[in-house]
C-alpha cells in the first residue's frame, strides 16, 4: 500500500465513526447502548455501539483501493491477492456480524445463536478462503490434525471461540480496539520479516479500520465496538493468522498462542468461573462484572480516579499486559517447548483475577 491508500483507509473509517456520532440523536433508540441495561455496563448515557460501521467502511475502501492499479506488475498483483482475501474475509463473515448487529440494535439475540452464527462463518472461511487448523506443533497431536475431519472440527473451535472472545474483552473504552490493533501490527512485523507483502497489506487495512474507530472510541467513548464489530475483528484476526500459519510453516503456531493470549485466556477462565459459580451467576452464557477489565476498573481505576478530582472516572484501565503483548513479535519462530511465557503468565492472570474479586491486593 502507498501513502494515499493509507491516508484514505483511516479517513473513510474516521469519518464514518464522526458521522454515527454526529447523527446518535437520530438514531439513538436502535443503536443507542443504554448504561441501564446489562449488569457488566461501566458507562453513563447511550452511546451508538455500532462500531462495525466504520470499521467496515474502512475494510470496504481498502478493498476497493487495494484493486486499483495495473495488475501486471508483481506490487499490484499482491495488492489484488490481499483485497481478494480483505472480500473474502467479508463475505465470510457476514452470518456473525449480521447477528452481532441485530444483538446490537434489539439486544434480543441468545449467545448461543450466535456461537453458531460464529461456527457458520467459520464454515464459510473453509470453503472461500481455505483457511484450516493444519498444524499445532505439539508431539503426539501433529498426525490427529492431517484428518480433514478432526482439522475442519478443530478449526470450528477456534475460529468461533476466538470470535467471542474478542467480544467478551469489550468491556471498557479502547481495549478490544487496542488489543486488536496491536495483535495486527504484530503479525504484520512478522509478515515483513517473511517478505508476505499481501498479507502485510492485509494487516494494515485492518489496523487502519480500526484505528480510524478508536479515533471516537478512546478514551471518551463517543462509539461503541458492539458485538457485531467486536465479532469482525475476532474472526478477520484468525483468519489472518491461519493464513500466516498455512502460507509459511516455519511460523510457530505457539506465537499465534502468544499473541492472543488475553482474550483467549479470559474466555476459558470465564466458563471455569461460571460453573463453579452456576447458581449464583445464572450459568455459563450470562454476562457478570467479574472480567479481569471489570475487576481492575472497580479496583483499581474508580478509586485512583477518586483520590484525585481532576481525573476522569469513565476512562480505561491501562492494562500492563498490552507491553507484554507488544513484545510477542519476536516470540514467531520458536518451538512449543521454549514458550513458557503464556503459561506463567495464565497463572499470575487467574491469581489477579481470584485476588481482585475478594478485594485483596496481590500485586
Amino acid at each position: 500500500m502507498n501513502f494515499i491508500q493509507i491516508v484514505a483507509v483511516l479517513a473513510a473509517s474516521i469519518f464514518l465513526a464522526l458521522m454515527v456520532a454526529w447523527t446518535h440523536r437520530w438514531h439513538v433508540l436502535w443503536t443507542g447502548d443504554f448504561a441501564a441495561v446489562g449488569v457488566q455496563k461501566h458507562h453513563t448515557g447511550s452511546p451508538p455501539r455500532v462500531g462495525i460501521v466504520p470499521i467496515g467502511a474502512g475494510v470496504s475502501s481498502g478493498v476497493l483501493l487495494l484493486f486499483t492499479g495495473d495488475l501486471s506488475s508483481p506490487a499490484s498483483a499482491d495488492c489484488a491477492q490481499a483485497a481478494r482475501y480483505l472480500l473474502l474475509i467479508l463475505v465470510a463473515s457476514l452470518p456473525v456480524v449480521a447477528l452481532g448487529l441485530a444483538e446490537d440494535i434489539t439486544e434480543r439475540i441468545p449467545a448461543r445463536a450466535r456461537l453458531i452464527a460464529a461456527a457458520v462463518s467459520a464454515a464459510a472461511a473453509i470453503v472461500l478462503l481455505g483457511t484450516r487448523v493444519v498444524r499445532v506443533d505439539v508431539p503426539g497431536l501433529e498426525g490427529l490434525v492431517t484428518y480433514a475431519p478432526v482439522s475442519v472440527l478443530l478449526t470450528l473451535l477456534v475460529v468461533s471461540g476466538h470470535t467471542h472472545a474478542m467480544n467478551i474483552v469489550d468491556g471498557l473504552n479502547g481495549l478490544t480496539g487496542g488489543i486488536a490493533v496491536l495483535g495486527l501490527s504484530a503479525t504484520a512485523f512478522v509478515c515483513w520479516r517473511l517478505g508476505d507483502a499481501v498479507l502485510v497489506d492485509v494487516c494494515i487495512v485492518l489496523a487502519l479500520s480500526v484505528a480510524g474507530f478508536l479515533v471516537l472510541n478512546f478514551p471518551h467513548g463517543r462509539v461503541f465496538m458492539g458485538d457485531g464489530g467486536a465479532y469482525f475483528e475476532g474472526f478477520a484476526l484468525v483468519q489472518v493468522w491461519l493464513l500466516l500459519l498455512s502460507r509459511h510453516p516455519e511460523v510457530s503456531p505457539w506465537y499465534v498462542v502468544a499473541v492472543a493470549f488475553h482474550p483467549t485466556m479470559e474466555t476459558v477462565f470465564s466458563i471455569y468461573r461460571r460453573k463453579l459459580q452456576r447458581a449464583r451467576l445464572g450459568g455459563v452464557m450470562s454476562a457478570d462484572r467479574l472480567h479481569l477489565h471489570s475487576l481492575l476498573y472497580h479496583r483499581r481505576a474508580l478509586p485512583f480516579a477518586r483520590r484525585r478530582p481532576g481525573c476522569r472516572a469513565g476512562r480505561p484501565t491501562p492494562c500492563p499486559r498490552w507491553r507484554w503483548r507488544a513484545s510477542q513479535r519476536c516470540q514467531w519462530r520458536r518451538p512449543w517447548w521454549r514458550l513458557p511465557m503464556p503459561f506463567g503468565a495464565s497463572g499470575w492472570f487467574a491469581r489477579q483475577q481470584r485476588c481482585m474479586s475478594v478485594g485483596s491486593g496481590c500485586w
